[in-house]
């Protein structure tokens, strides 16, 4: 690898400030950091930013001992292949390792972060190491969190149902693969207590079952008091997973009920707390995402009792009599965390009792004007800063965060390198605060210092977060070096999506569009922005078909379920009528840029949807003889379709008429008042059919009009306002027909007979009548479309997807009502 003088030298700099800083630099916390001195050029920007994110972190005892380091150093030994090293680096972490905060620490935090996925090459020393110690545990334990990590990756955060169906089965692959070590681990290592657990969190991303239920047993017969088992049970119950709030009761009822007061397993009740809040909010959730705070409150109450709440409340008064209060405290903390984050003000509401409640039982004083903060939790004041910060009250919960870094002194911490790793993720927060204040200088600054307290060099900062504020700040260099040093420690697709904005700014396009297309082709929050982003790429460099295709290649972006925003699928609706534009295909462009306009109202689609309707018109005779040799191919196919779909119309209603009248005039022969007065009535039967056929030939008649409109409309031939009377004029008479006329010429019918005696029986009879229309036609229309679907008839007539457009003439030709 080539290195240049001056980067070289920028590097013996670091590395000399870093030396310096070990020995001799103090550990105060400073305030926001402005610039010093004025930086010329890049380099000198980034390495002002170091000197003063280093100098910001102080000495950093403990800060080589961190989880964060020591998954460094095991990442390293793996890529050259030590596994002896690796061995006795985990060996010595499990040797060090209790229960704590939940989890078996720090043995489990060391696994996550050294197997990560990242680098593309884990995986294949993973392997290596497998085949090499076959008999050790350590080697399966990691291969099964990589494999564990890297599903949940692909698969991403969103609901099953939304998930595509190929990133669908690759998750439960690797799924099934990492449960396979995780059991070959469990088996070689027994008594390992992450060995017992790993099984029961890889199976929480699958159903519940009976294998699952007896890892759990297994489990928690060797280790009774290991809390993340009884949690992962307990989440994986929830009604989301297909659980019950009963199986959940019962299950915090049989575990917690019974132990000593000052238990952690009592903080059950608080997680179950948690879960049925969740639950409340997932049921009142609406389908275009909002959600109904009264259905919420009343869900709520409706599932949490009182006895309950009781329980909570003794759960937040326990900690004066716990022993291990740093384990309570930050199980506490991310429980609370949890119901903090909810959506709506029933979960607020709760958060904020909550936190006053348990801070109150730990001599802490939350308020924003405390004086007196000596004795104050970290955890409380940090949630109470999370608060403030979701709020966008950034300066409040600055003063939090402050207050939080204030409080590691007094806290009694197993380790420097624990409490160290606890400063680090302050200052994160307040490198995120800065962020979202567009303060990206100090933003960068505290990332550096995050990155450094926890053990790396400060260069790829603590979070993606630093590759924005990088990219904001104009280093767009610097943002690719510290992305590309994050990916391959394992960071997700934040890190990939400012990789991608930092070469596209360079002008690397090939590279840009590389990794737009990696976010594009996952389950990523950015995927509509990377498929978006990539046709305009495209745009730019006038490569108008290739624009198209890349907008085609992912039907998602255009569907509201998934992640698409409305603008997301307005504006590729908006660059997909430009493709189409410049391509010519004017009447395709004219749908999309109208498609675009429903979902958002683009200043842009608007002008392209006026320009496309000026260049229809002005083309005259060019246009004419388009549509001519247009007409040709809409006798094949489109003409075909409506005809057929106007056929299939006459053809339901005759029969769903002629049952509706039959079940009528059966109805009316067994009437009393029928059978009373005898056969002179037989008149009634013909003026009542009179009055079907009169509504099937004004039916039909409007329905073959709104056909003839539409069909203008969509060859461009009918003006676009006569889209108003398509879908109000004989709708409205149809609707007119149905519910004023026909139940009013019936009654005047069997009054003038004296078969009925009051409007109201002449109206039930009507209702008969339509009731028995409707369910013919519905079965009619259903059986239909089984058949054809069964028999592949689609594919045959139209084996280029000109199918898709035979839905529009049945929509259209149906009676409206239907």
């Amino acid at each position: 690898m080539k290195i240049f003088p001056h980067r070289l030298l920028f590097y013996l700099w670091v590395l000399t400030l870093a030396l310096f800083n070990q020995s001799g630099l103090s550990s105060t916390l400073t305030t926001p950091l402005g610039p010093d001195v004025a930086a010329d050029t890049p380099v000198q920007k980034m390495q002002q930013m170091l000197d003063q994110g280093i100098k910001l972190a102080g000495s950093s005892p403990g800060r080589e001992k961190t989880v964060y380091a020591q998954a460094l150093k095991l990442r390293q030994a793996l890529a050259q292949n030590d596994f002896v090293q690796a061995n006795a680096m985990l060996q010595q972490s499990l040797s060090h390792s209790g229960f704590h905060a939940g989890q078996f620490q720090p043995f489990s935090a060391l696994l996550r972060l050294a197997a990560k996925p990242g680098g593309k090459n884990l995986a294949t020393h993973l392997d290596a190491w497998v085949k090499a110690d076959p008999h050790n545990a350590m080697p399966y334990l990691l291969l099964s969190v990589y494999l564990n990590q890297k599903g949940w990756r692909i698969r991403g955060t969103r609901f099953a149902n939304d998930v595509l169906p190929q990133h669908m089965q690759e998750f439960l692959r690797e799924l099934r693969l990492a449960m396979a070590d995780a059991k070959q681990a469990l088996r070689l290592a027994p008594d390992n207590p992450y060995a017992n657990y790993l099984p029961l969190w890889i199976a929480s991303g699958i159903r519940m079952s009976p294998a699952m239920q007896q890892d759990f047993a297994g489990a928690r017969k060797r280790f009774p008091q290991y809390y993340a088992l009884y949690s992962v049970m307990l989440s994986r119950l929830a009604p989301k997973w297909d659980g019950s709030v009963a199986a959940m009761l019962s299950f915090v009822h049989r575990y917690a009920a019974s132990k000593p007061d000052n238990s952690e397993l009592r903080l059950l009740y608080l997680q179950l707390f948690a879960n049925l809040l969740d639950d409340a909010e997932i049921r009142c959730t609406r389908h275009n995402g909002t959600t109904s705070e009264s259905c919420v409150a009343q869900h709520t109450q409706n599932l949490i009792h009182a006895k309950l709440l009781q329980r909570v409340d003794g759960v937040l008064q326990i900690y004066p009599e716990v022993r291990d209060k740093l384990s309570y405290s930050r199980i506490l903390g991310r429980i609370l965390n949890d119901i903090s984050k909810l959506d709506g003000s029933v979960a607020q509401h709760y958060a904020d009792q909550f936190i006053q409640r348990a801070a109150a039982a730990m001599g802490t004083n939350t308020q924003l004007s405390a004086e007196n903060t000596s004795q104050n939790n970290f955890v409380m004041d940090r949630l109470t800063g999370d608060i403030w910060y979701r709020q966008s009250h950034y300066r409040n919960a600055e003063k939090l965060y402050r207050r939080a870094i204030a409080d590691l002194g007094h806290t009694d911490f197993p380790s420097p390198a624990q409490m160290e790793a606890e400063r680090a993720k302050l200052f994160q927060r307040l490198a995120n605060l800065y962020y979202q204040r567009k303060d990206y200088q100090n933003s960068a600054i505290y990332q550096i210092a995050a990155g450094y307290m926890r053990g790396g060099s400060g260069l790829s900062g603590y979070s993606p977060t630093f590759c924005g504020a990088l990219y904001h700040l104009g280093l767009y260099k610097q943002s690719i070096g510290a992305c590309r040093a994050q990916v391959q420690a394992g960071a997700g697709d934040e890190a990939i999506y400012w990789l991608a904005l930092a070469h596209e700014a360079l002008h690397q396009i090939s590279r840009a569009q590389a990794r737009y297309r990696q976010l594009a082709g996952s389950e990523s929050s950015y995927r509509a922005y990377s498929a978006i982003q990539l046709s305009v790429i495209h745009a730019e460099h006038h490569q108008f078909q290739k624009m198209l295709n890349t907008l085609n290649a992912y039907p998602w972006l255009y569907h509201q379920r998934t992640d698409s925003s409305r603008f997301d699928i307005a504006a590729a609706y908006n660059n997909r009528c430009y493709a189409e534009l410049h391509l010519g295909h004017l009447h395709a462009a004219l749908q999309d840029c109208q498609a675009s306009l429903r979902y958002g109202n683009l200043p842009d689609a608007y002008a392209k949807e006026q320009e496309i309707l000026q260049r229809l018109h002005m083309q005259g005779a060019a246009v004419q003889a388009h549509d001519n040799s247009a007409t040709e191919i809409w006798s094949a196919t489109h003409w075909g379709f409506w005809v057929a779909a106007i056929l299939f119309s006459l053809l339901t209603e005759a029969i769903s008429l002629a049952v509706s009248f039959g079940l009528v005039k059966w109805t009316i022969l067994r009437s009393r008042l029928y059978r009373e007065q005898g056969s002179p009535h037989q008149s009634v039967f013909t003026q009542i059919r009179r009055w079907y056929v009169i509504y099937f030939i004004v039916i039909n008649g409007l329905g073959i009009l709104r056909a003839m409109l539409t069909i203008g409309i969509l060859s461009g031939s009918v003006p676009r306002l006569m889209a108003f009377a398509v879908e109000l004029g004989p709708d409205a008479v149809g609707d007119l027909i149905i519910i004023f006329v026909l139940p009013l010429a019936l009654s005047q019918i069997l009054l003038q007979q004296n078969l009925v005696r009051t409007f109201w029986g002449a109206l039930r009879l009507f209702l008969l009548g339509a009731f028995s229309y409707f369910v013919v036609a519905v079965v009619l229309i259903f059986s239909s479309a089984w058949a054809m679907h069964v028999t592949g008839l689609p594919a045959v007539i139209a084996p280029e997807g000109i199918w898709s457009e035979l839905i529009a003439p049945l929509i259209v030709v149906l009676p409206g009502w239907l």
